[in-house]
């Protein structure tokens, strides 16, 4: 997994977003990052993303995400899920409907506590 990435490791961010798109079944938002961004702009943006979330809260790591155009909540959370499994968690429409989670970034900061506070009541490892 690919865990964050260091300072100077050179990583092909939009093909890691492009696999992390088609695992996600969301070839469509590919297009529209492709669409709404150059290419320069778009790896810049997911670079620049992508090196520091190991330094920011979970509300913070899901703003700067969503800041990129054309990714929302679900497909943001779809790459932090990649980037670090054990800390992050998909919260697409289907769970903010079923589960009443707002897709911004405190609704997603919430979702996370929520399910952190569950898995240690219930001893589930995330």
């Amino acid at each position: 997994m690919w865990k964050g990435i260091s300072a100077g490791e050179q990583v092909n961010v939009l093909a890691f977003s492009e696999d992390v798109c088609r695992w996600g079944e969301g070839l469509r938002v590919w297009g529209n990052l492709g669409r709404l961004n150059t290419r320069g702009e778009l790896k810049s943006a997911l670079e620049k993303w992508l090196k520091h979330i190991a330094e920011l809260s979970d509300e913070d790591a899901i703003a700067e995400g969503i800041k990129i155009r054309g990714l929302r909540v679900s497909f943001a959370s779809k790459h932090l899920r990649m980037m670090d499994p054990d800390k992050y968690a998909v919260l697409d429409e289907v769970l903010s409907e079923g589960l009443g989670f707002a897709l911004n970034a405190k609704g997603y900061r919430l979702f996370l506590t929520s399910l952190r506070h569950f898995s240690s009541m219930h001893s589930i490892s995330v």
